[in-house]
């Protein structure tokens, strides 16, 4: 039996693999164990260098970053999520006058300096900064060094914790989590919109070897029926007992939610696309809390 070790955020989009753990694939072949990483993709993608961890489930736009790297040893191995992540824009309730996305351009227009958070870098809530502000328009007046400065808060409970203390002003995570999230719900913390990629949401990366590459490929042929089964009915109860969900947010989360075929592969043309987007992170400046 091959031991895989899958490692995450510890959110719905991996629910597949806590299920493959507690035994409910269909044969004797693989033997999976998740570990779940707040951090998110960066995290991830540092103990899968490290080999902590056999398997990254990690956003697209995190394994091209890192991926593309001279002698990373890592490799994209096939698309899991195809559909694009809803990424919700959160606001400290301090800013008051920040109501939608149009009061965050008015902002930027009038010169305000916008603190944004992100959980660890290389993550896609670090990587996606830029790319929102890019197609907000924010980088193409020239401001966007001096206007959006982002800061380094460890997971998505640190950044919760340091924009309810007003330590930084928005941040991005996946809409219906952040909704549905304590702090949303106490009115600490405001969804003023939503902004989504073009690409597919979630990869699966793992070490640049012949073995590990099969022992991955078996594990998405095997895990095709327990995604079925999710999205057919059992997601349902499970995003509204376990993670807490209203039911229309399960059921908007789920009717966004397309996992890829097992042998789905990330094409040409959606890395390019990231590529291109990653370009404008270069010159971003970061802090860290």
């Amino acid at each position: 039996m091959t031991l895989l070790r899958v490692g995450g955020v510890p959110e719905p989009f991996n629910e597949i693999f806590m299920q493959a753990q507690e035994g409910a694939l269909p044969s004797t072949k693989l033997q999976v164990e998740f570990l779940g990483v707040a951090g998110g993709s960066g995290a991830a993608l540092e103990m899968l260098a490290k080999c902590e961890l056999d398997v990254a489930v990690t956003l697209t736009e995190s394994a091209v970053a890192r991926t593309k790297a001279a002698a990373s040893g890592l490799a994209v191995h096939s698309v899991y999520v195809a559909s694009p992540l809803a990424w919700g824009v959160a606001v400290s309730s301090k800013k008051t006058d920040w109501t939608d996305l149009n009061s965050l351009d008015a902002a930027v227009l009038r010169g305000e300096s916008i603190r944004a958070g992100f959980s660890r870098r290389g993550s896609g809530s670090h990587l996606l900064l830029s790319v929102f502000a890019s197609d907000r328009g924010w980088i193409s007046t020239g401001i966007q060094n001096d206007i959006l400065k982002s800061f380094e808060c460890g997971s998505f409970d640190g950044l919760i914790q340091a924009a309810v203390a007003g330590d930084i002003d928005m941040f991005l995570w996946e809409t219906c989590f952040t909704k549905e999230c304590a702090a949303t719900r106490q009115g600490l913390i405001r969804l003023v919109g939503e902004y989504a990629p073009s690409w597919p949401a979630f990869v699966l990366v793992c070490r640049d070897d012949a073995h590990v590459r099969a022992a991955v490929s078996e594990l998405k042929r095997e895990i095709e029926p327990l995604q079925r089964k999710f999205c057919t009915g059992e997601g349902l109860d499970i995003l509204q007992n376990k993670y807490g969900f209203s039911l229309e947010s399960a059921k908007l989360w789920l009717s966004r939610l397309q996992f890829a075929e097992p042998d789905e592969a990330l094409s040409a043309e959606q890395w390019r696309s990231v590529e291109r987007a990653l370009e404008l992170t270069a010159g971003s400046r970061s802090s860290s809390r």
